[in-house]
This record gives C-alpha cells, structure tokens and sequence, in this order.
C-alpha cells in the first residue's frame, strides 16, 4: 500500500467518526462536501538513506501535507467558522505522531508532524482550511 493509503487508514482506525475516507477524508484531491473535510497530500519528501552493498534504500523518508476544511459559511457570502476545521486538524496532529509502528506493508520508523496546524488560507468560498506538515521514515517490507 502507498504511504497516504497507509496514513489515511490509519487515520481512519483512530477515530471513525471524524476521519472516514471518502465521507470526510480524501486523498490526494478535495471533493465537494458540507462537512468539515480533510484531505492527505504527499509532498516532496528527504532523501533516502543508502545501504552500501545493495545499492537500495535502507528507508525512505517520504512526506505529506494534512489539510483540513470547514464547512460553507452558513448564510450565504462570509467567513465561515474555523472552530471545526481547527479542532479536527488537531486530532489529526495528535494522531501522527509514530514511532516503530507497522502500517500495512511498511514499518514506519518515525512519523513526526513538523509544526502545529496554522491557518493556511480561505478558501474562494470563504471555507477555513487549516494545514501542517509531517515528514517520516519508512521502510518498504
């Protein structure tokens, strides 16, 4: 399985109410929905590290982007409330926090959100969306 498969999974198991891929949890790519919406993107990751004999990566040390979205304004044009979006990235960056543990497939040596969510832009409907950034190390079994 890939590494967002992997993650979004994951994300999925620790709270089935607040992350259920294809309701509310999306890979690669938003889908219109009235709920508060999160999305896994990979971004460029690290170089991996090297085994001198084999000429394969020990691991690799991939990367993704967390992006939560609150709902439409209510009331037509505005700002829409960030309250949601806010409270789910956090759970989201309370969850990515790993170390030694077996995703499907992969062993993921550290997973480590590298800020706390921010406030990445309004959205052209006025939806929040609140964002941070995790770099890992994996190794392919």
């Amino acid at each position: 399985m890939a590494l967002i498969e992997e993650i979004g999974t994951y994300l999925q198991t620790c709270s089935t109410s607040l992350f259920k891929m294809g309701t509310n949890l999306f890979l690669n790519g938003w889908a219109e929905t009235t709920v508060v919406t999160t999305v896994i993107t990979e971004t460029g990751g690290g170089a991996s590290a090297q085994v001198c004999s084999t000429g394969l990566p020990a691991w690799e040390r991939p990367s993704f982007q967390v992006v939560c979205r609150s709902t439409a304004p209510t009331g037509g044009e505005g700002a829409a409330s960030s309250t949601g979006a806010r409270a789910r990235a956090e759970v989201a960056w309370r969850s990515l926090h790993l170390a030694n543990t077996s995703l499907s497939g992969a062993v993921y040596l550290r997973v480590e959100p590298e800020q706390k969510p921010f406030l990445l832009d309004r959205d052209d409907r006025g939806r929040v969306r609140f964002a941070f950034n995790v770099s890992c190390s994996r190794v392919s079994t």
